[in-house]
């Protein structure tokens, strides 16, 4: 991809193709690394193994970055708090 804005960034499309069988639960702008950016919350995969997503993005000089959590979707609520902590001290120089 030749991306010149963050709105260019194919999101849920992009998860659709990526993840088997997605469901896309919110999709918002968020904050990272002092830049705006883009976070999805999503859930893949088949009964029995499904994962829950956090996934953000940011954009800068043509290149995207994502950060990403998952966990089973069992598990997910009790470590996101921290993946989010970990998320909000990324920073691009």
């Amino acid at each position: 991809w030749q991306i010149r804005n963050l709105a260019a960034f194919p999101r849920g499309e992009r998860i659709n193709t990526e993840y088997p069988q997605t469901e896309i639960q919110r999709e918002s702008k968020v904050t990272l690394g002092l830049k705006t950016g883009y976070e999805v919350v999503f859930t893949s995969g088949e009964q029995g193994n499904e994962l829950k997503y956090l996934q953000r993005w940011i954009l800068q000089d043509d290149r995207v970055y994502i950060v990403n959590y998952s966990a089973d979707v069992d598990d997910y609520d009790e470590f996101v708090g921290v993946a989010k902590e970990m998320m909000d001290s990324f920073r691009i120089e």
